[in-house]
């Protein structure tokens, strides 16, 4: 959902990245406001998508409640856009397991996180300029990625932290251990020869972890990324409140009927949260990547995915969209207000419709406007939603695929109302 720089990045990590470049980056809005009486939606046409709303279930497992609580750990972690605004190119990922670490914290931690039990964790990160991957470009880019673990307890967390960074700075000979400024017990190391910064600190149940790079090595400017980022995001965990690990499966599906309003993948069938592996790259800092379906972001979380569109008078702890359900590579948004939400959807509108071929307007839904993208990679179709507070986005591989699916999402929100 960040078109400018975020858009892009967060359409490639939702699921299949080369579709979703173009379809997060590519929806957009035609003016409106929400009904103050039930509009008819008899003219819909939904084809097999239904458009009624599905009960939450209540048949939680520890499974999905390590993956729900690595949802709710994005509230208790900084968006690198507040440590320095260059770091625009970025995206989030969920950890629910030890596995899930690879590629974003190094291999040789999995086993250490294993033994250690960890229980959630939640991964995001930002750059200046990224490849064709999204990746930063070492000795290019300036970078900071923000990992945070939970294990059991402190003891734990403090013990997996030693752990990792003794078998992280033994990987190489060229190591060399890095104090930082004001944190006399964070865990530092890097190599003279390369400009990045590996930064691994103890707090609480968690181990907090920083990938610092920068296009030079310039070792003063990393650890002052380092310091800045430990200052605002230590206290930010402190406020957060984790499930007790013997609740996790306990942890309902939904937040304030965020996945009830969302278009489901299949019509009656409720989408229970999951991970996917995008990028199965084990580099530690920018592999690992996945995309997560069937979850509701809070505030913060959302934020991380919507903050370059929707910054604009908005404080950091007070983003514009204050939810955001993904389902599949679809999205819904909540914002603060109508208002904001129309001049959210009118936004991306305008900047939209220079990149895409607009189509004509779905029958009997007042604020859809769909485009076919002009992609060379692959050729799809996608819609934008808008009913009141809520925003929504569908994609499809032909038009009338995709005029239904907007039509049942639209039905959804009339009737979730």
């Amino acid at each position: 959902m960040r078109r400018s720089k975020r858009t892009t990045v967060g359409a490639a990590v939702f699921a299949s990245a080369a579709l979703l470049v173009g379809v997060l980056s590519g929806c957009d809005s035609v003016s409106g406001t929400a009904e103050s009486t039930a509009p008819d939606l008899s003219g819909l046409d939904v084809g097999a998508f239904g458009g009624e709303p599905i009960t939450e279930p209540h048949d939680g497992t520890e499974s999905y409640g390590r993956i729900v609580e690595s949802v709710r750990m994005a509230e208790g972690v900084l968006n690198p856009y507040d440590i320095d605004p260059a770091f625009a190119f970025g995206h989030p990922s969920l950890l629910p397991t030890p596995g899930d670490t690879t590629g974003i914290l190094a291999e040789v931690a999995r086993p250490v996180l294993t033994a250690r039990g960890m229980i959630s964790g939640y991964t995001v990160g930002g750059a200046d300029r990224v490849d064709a991957s999204f990746q930063p470009i070492i000795g290019q880019s300036k970078s900071l990625r923000i990992t945070v673990v939970r294990l059991p307890d402190e003891t734990a967390a403090r013990t997996a932290a030693m752990e990792i960074e003794a078998a992280d700075f033994a990987v190489s000979l060229d190591n060399i251990g890095v104090p930082i400024p004001k944190y006399g017990k964070a865990l530092s190391h890097w190599r003279p020869q390369l400009p990045t910064l590996g930064v691994t600190v103890a707090h609480g149940p968690y181990v907090v972890t920083l990938f610092v790079t920068h296009p030079t090595t310039d070792l003063p400017a990393m650890t002052a990324i380092a310091t800045a980022t430990l200052d605002a995001e230590l206290p930010r965990l402190d406020r957060f409140v984790p499930t007790p690990a013997d609740k996790l499966a306990a942890l309902p599906f939904d937040t304030d009927g965020m996945l009830r309003r969302a278009l489901p993948s299949q019509p009656g069938h409720w989408p229970y949260p999951s991970i996917t592996a995008l990028d199965r790259g084990t580099i530690a800092g920018y592999g690992g990547v996945h995309g997560a379906s069937g979850v509701v972001y809070g505030a913060s979380g959302a934020d991380q995915w919507t903050r370059e569109v929707s910054a604009e008078g908005a404080k950091p702890d007070h983003p514009v969209v204050d939810r955001m359900a993904v389902v599949d590579d679809r999205w819904l948004l909540r914002l603060q207000d109508p208002v904001r939400a129309r001049k959210y959807f009118d936004t991306r509108a305008a900047e939209f419709a220079q990149a895409d071929e607009a189509l004509p307007a779905v029958q009997a839904v007042p604020d859809a406007t769909c485009f076919r993208s002009r992609d060379n990679r692959m050729q799809f179709f996608y819609c934008q939603v808008l009913d009141g507070r809520y925003l929504a986005n569908v994609y499809a591989p032909d038009e009338k695929t995709v005029r239904q699916m907007a039509a049942a999402q639209y039905a959804l929100l009339v009737k979730t109302r």
